[in-house]
């Protein structure tokens, strides 16, 4: 299943923002039982990279701006990256940016989808001659989360996307599988890998990210010291006893 996010309605805190009627939450492959898209990634791969390069295929046929995302972090939610791939007018333009010392893949992955949305419109030649943006993204949980409206950088991004739609331009996020050879993804994933490296790092860190990490190094701490050692047990049975 391919999921295609092109803003119609998108709720923020019990309110719904309404947009163009031909932007909307849809599938673009119809599901069925026979469908690809339900075949797992790790069972064939070849078959998932030959359905997302006919989907992207489709998809910039139109005269759109193209873009992939991506972005993750370490397995310690730390030292995020994003990298951007835009794609106009047939010339590649690579972005990659630090999303901050404390950062999951899921923020990093929100990051990159925002950042491509301000790039496109930060660029006048580009904004002027295409229709809008497709923005590529292997992450299903950043684009239902722009859907729902559930994070700060969520609303940030329905923002952007509301500015074009301001424009008469249009924006669809197309979810595509990753790590299957894709040029695009695989081209955003090592711009990730560079911007997990730049010096100057984003400070700015998001209230979920901030509790997962804490809880993280909660339980490193917890359960890196022997119980014995923790709780003193020769200490407390002697104690049991005299009393």
């Amino acid at each position: 299943m391919i999921w295609t996010i092109t803003l119609e309605e998108f709720l923020i805190n019990g309110s719904i923002l309404k947009g163009s009627k031909d932007l909307r939450l849809s599938n673009l492959i119809e599901k069925s039982e026979n469908s690809i898209w339900n075949i797992p990634p790790w069972k064939d791969p070849a078959t998932l990279r030959q359905k997302g390069l006919e989907t992207i295929e489709i998809l910039s046929q139109d005269n759109f701006a193209i873009a992939c995302t991506d972005g993750s972090s370490d397995r310690s939610l730390s030292n995020g990256g994003a990298g951007i791939l835009l794609l106009p007018d047939g010339n590649n333009y690579k972005h990659k940016i630090n999303t901050g010392i404390i950062a999951s893949n899921f923020t990093s992955e929100l990051m990159a989808i925002r950042e491509a949305l301000i790039l496109y419109q930060q660029d006048p030649h580009v904004i002027d001659s295409t229709e809008g943006l497709v923005i590529f993204s292997d992450s299903k949980s950043a684009i239902e989360a722009i859907r729902n409206g559930e994070t700060n950088i969520s609303c940030d991004i329905i923002t952007l996307l509301e500015q074009l739609h301001s424009k008469r331009k249009s924006c669809i996020l197309q979810w595509i599988p990753a790590h299957v050879n894709i040029e695009g993804n695989e081209c955003a994933d090592s711009l990730v890998k560079e911007a997990r490296d730049i010096d100057h790092k984003c400070t700015t860190i998001t209230l979920d990210d901030a509790n997962a990490v804490a809880k993280h190094r909660i339980m490193n701490h917890t359960f890196k010291k022997p119980l014995v050692t923790e709780f003193d047990c020769p200490r407390i049975i002697r104690g049991i006893f005299e009393n």
